[in-house]
C-alpha cells in the first residue's frame, strides 16, 4: 500500500463525467458514488404512478454536482464559486394542425355523407307543446254586509269621539278601501303594536303618494293611530303619514283639533314632569305638518302657541324661516289677476309674525320674526305692483338734451 495521503492524490474523472471536471480540481470519492447508487434504487412500477428512477437517466452535469467534491480553496482549488450549469429546456411540442369544418367535409367519404344526410332527413321534427293556459284568477270572496256595516260604524264612532263638538260632521267621502282586512287592523282597539306593521296596513289601503284625501275612513284611522302620542305604544311613522294624506281644506277643523290635543299634552308634560319630553321624528314631523297646513287667518293664536313647544328646540326657528317660501308658492298662481286676494293672505301671515315678534318672547324667535317681517313687506310691495303698467319714460326718451350752438 502507498503511504501517500488521500488528500494529495489526484483522481481523474471517471468514465461518463465531462473532462472539464479536471480543471475544477475535484476529488472523486468512490464511497460517495456507491452511496449515491444505493440511494437511487428504483421503486416497483405503479407504487407512486411515476416511472422508476435510473442512474442512466441522470445528466452528466447532475452526476458531477452529486459526486464531485471540490477541494478547499487553500489547496489550490477554484478561486471563486462556479455556478452549476443550466438545465436544457424541455422541447416544446407543436400544436396539432387545426382542421376546419370545410376541410373535414372535403376529406370525408361521400357515401358516409349521403348516409348522414339520409338519417337527418328521416328524423322527425320535434313536436313543440303549446304553452299551458294561465289559470283563471280566483273569484273575489264576497264580503258580508255585516262586516262592512261594522267597519262603517267603527269609523263614525272614532270621528265623533275626536270631533271638537262631539258629533260627526257630514263631510268627506264614505267609500271604504278595497283591503278591508287591513282597514280592520288599523281601526282595531288597541291599534297595531308595531309601527311598521301599521304602516304596511296603511299603504295596503291607500297608496304612499296619497295627498289631499277626503276619505272619512282615513280620518278615523289617523285618529286611532295617534291616540298614544308621546306615550308607550305610540306609532309615530304611521300616524304622521295618515295625517299628511288628509286634505287640509276638507278636514281643517280636525287638523286644528289634533294640534290642540298635542299642545295640551306637551304643556301638561312641561308643567308636571321633571324629565325632558323626547318625541320621535314622526311626532315632530306631525307637529310641523299641522303648523304649515293650517290657515293663519283662523288659527293665529294656535300657531303662535307652537313656538312655546320647548321640545321642538331650534326647529321652531326653522318653521318660521320656511314661511316666505310657502307664502310665495301659495300666492304666485293668484297673480296678477287676483293680487288683492294674495295681499289678504300675506296680511294674515304678517299679523302672525307681528304677534311672534313681541319683545317679551323667546329672543331667537323674536329676532327671526323681525327679519321675516322685513322680507314680507318687500314681497307685499312686489305683489301690489304686479300687473301695473310700467312707468312712462321721461321726455326725450330718457336722454339728456345736449347744448345747441
Amino acid at each position: 500500500m502507498s503511504s501517500e495521503p488521500a488528500s494529495d492524490k489526484k483522481t481523474h474523472a471517471p468514465k461518463g463525467i465531462p473532462p472539464e471536471a479536471d480543471r475544477l480540481n475535484c476529488v472523486y470519492d468512490p464511497i460517495r458514488l456507491d452511496d449515491l447508487l444505493c440511494g437511487l434504487e428504483p421503486l416497483p412500477d405503479g407504487d407512486d404512478g411515476l416511472p422508476p428512477l435510473r442512474v442512466s437517466s441522470l445528466e452528466p452535469a447532475l452526476l458531477l454536482t452529486e459526486i464531485a467534491r471540490p477541494s478547499p480553496v487553500g489547496d489550490g482549488g477554484w478561486a471563486a464559486e462556479v455556478p452549476p450549469p443550466a438545465r436544457r429546456p424541455a422541447p416544446v411540442e407543436a400544436p396539432p394542425p387545426m382542421v376546419t369544418p370545410v376541410a373535414a367535409l372535403r376529406e370525408a367519404d361521400p357515401s358516409a355523407l349521403m348516409e348522414a344526410l339520409t338519417i337527418l332527413a328521416d328524423t322527425p321534427e320535434p313536436v313543440i307543446e303549446p304553452a299551458p293556459e294561465p289559470e283563471p284568477e280566483p273569484e273575489p270572496v264576497p264580503v258580508e254586509q255585516g262586516e262592512i256595516a261594522g267597519l262603517e260604524a267603527m269609523i263614525e264612532a272614532l270621528i265623533a269621539a275626536y270631533h271638537p263638538l262631539g258629533m260627526a260632521a257630514t263631510k268627506g267621502d264614505s267609500t271604504l278601501p278595497k283591503s278591508l282586512d287591513s282597514l280592520a287592523l288599523l281601526l282595531s282597539d288597541p291599534p297595531p303594536a308595531q309601527d311598521f306593521a301599521a304602516l304596511d296596513a296603511l299603504y295596503a289601503c291607500w297608496p304612499k303618494t296619497t295627498v289631499n284625501s277626503d276619505s272619512r275612513a282615513l280620518l278615523a284611522v289617523a285618529h286611532n293611530l295617534s291616540r298614544n302620542f308621546g306615550l308607550p305604544g305610540k306609532l309615530p311613522m304611521a300616524s304622521s303619514k295618515a295625517w299628511c294624506m288628509l286634505s287640509p281644506m276638507v278636514f281643517e277643523t280636525e287638523l286644528a283639533q289634533r294640534l290642540i290635543d298635542v299642545g295640551t299634552f306637551i304643556a301638561d308634560w312641561q308643567k308636571t314632569q321633571r324629565t325632558f319630553l323626547i318625541l320621535e321624528f314622526g311626532e315632530v314631523e306631525l307637529i310641523e305638518h299641522l303648523f304649515e297646513a293650517l290657515n293663519p287667518a283662523a288659527h293665529a293664536d294656535l300657531l303662535a302657541g307652537v313656538m312655546n313647544f320647548k321640545v321642538l328646540s331650534n326647529r321652531r326657528m326653522g318653521l318660521l324661516r320656511r314661511i316666505p317660501y310657502r307664502l310665495k308658492r301659495q300666492v304666485t298662481p293668484l297673480l296678477p289677476h287676483s293680487k288683492e286676494e294674495a295681499l289678504v293672505i300675506m296680511a294674515h301671515t304678517k299679523a302672525l309674525l307681528e304677534q311672534l315678534a313681541d319683545p317679551s318672547g323667546f329672543a331667537p324667535i323674536v329676532q327671526t320674526a323681525n327679519k321675516l317681517l322685513e322680507e314680507l313687506e318687500k314681497m307685499m310691495k312686489a305683489v301690489a305692483a304686479a300687473g301695473a303698467p310700467p312707468p312712462a319714460a321721461p321726455p326725450g326718451g330718457g336722454l339728456a338734451l345736449g347744448r345747441m350752438g
